[in-house]
């Protein structure tokens, strides 16, 4: 009987101490017994010396725009560039109009520059032409600039004494001497085929050597844009000239359903011969 048990016992003994050296104490697979990976590592996570939210990538703003633009800045009829009266510009159909390069984000000229013929008016701002924006400092393209004056007789900003709206679009007609300038605001009116907000003027009389032009009553600015081809039935060059920021009229007309369209870089006048 010993001798069967030793039999049995001696073959066991060889399959353990085989499984021991074959597995050296770990699961089949290689890993521990109690579970745990010697070959697995912690993850790591990036962190940022400043506090901040780690990310993956990083963005940087455009750098501000540098270099110099061309300005035409215009004066209208009184205005004065370091106590000079200007040049016209005529490619942009401009009076008494100072031009020059400016660097871009500099302050645009201001009171100890920009002065007036009229006594008591004084410069307040300047006016985009294109935009009808104020500015204060060098936009970051060529413009048409507009200087807006305050008070005497010169000032093209209403004084709030006037009997002249202060806000609205229209026209705006110079004043005779010793007169006070006659005006016309326009109506909202929706927007026209090319979605340019309108403005609407039913009927209106212009007379002989008069000047008028469109206006922005709430900041003070006027200005000239061009007029439609199908404008007073064809024959604008008989009834108008556009002459810089003032259309002159040449003779006796009625028009009838003005439309102001308004647009950056796009405006445009209609008028129907009544």
């Amino acid at each position: 009987m010993k001798k069967y048990l030793s039999a049995l016992i001696l073959p066991l003994a060889i399959i353990a101490m085989s499984s021991c050296s074959l597995y050296n104490g770990k699961n089949k697979d290689g890993s521990p017994k109690d579970g745990s990976s010697s070959s697995s590592v912690a993850p790591t996570t990036q962190t940022s010396t400043s506090g901040e939210e780690p990310t993956s990538s990083s963005s940087t703003l455009p750098p501000a725009p540098t270099g110099s633009v061309n300005l035409y800045l215009v004066l209208g009829p009184n205005g004065l560039y370091d106590g000079n009266k200007m040049d016209d510009y005529a490619p942009k159909f401009l009076e008494n109009t100072y031009t020059g390069a400016f660097k871009i984000g500099d302050p645009l000229p201001g009171k100890d520059k920009i002065t007036s013929e009229i006594e008591g008016s004084s410069f307040d701002h300047w006016i985009n032409r294109d935009t009808t924006e104020t500015v204060s400092v060098v936009p970051t393209e060529d413009s048409v600039l507009v200087a807006v004056f305050e008070g005497g007789e010169g000032g093209n900003k209403p004084t709030p004494s006037s009997d002249i709206p202060q806000e609205g679009f229209g026209f705006l007609f110079q004043a005779p001497a010793g007169g006070k300038p006659r005006y016309a605001l326009g109506i909202d009116e929706g927007v026209d085929y090319q979605q340019r907000p309108q403005k609407h003027v039913p009927n209106m009389s212009f007379y002989k050597d008069e000047k008028f032009q469109l206006y922005d009553f709430g900041s003070g600015a006027g200005w000239t844009v061009p007029l439609e081809a199908a404008c007073l039935d064809g024959h604008v060059d008989e009834y108008l000239l556009r002459n810089g920021d003032w259309y002159e009229v040449l003779k006796d007309f009625n028009a009838k359903d003005i439309y102001i369209k308004l647009s950056y870089g796009n405006d445009e006048l209609y008028m129907g011969l009544a």
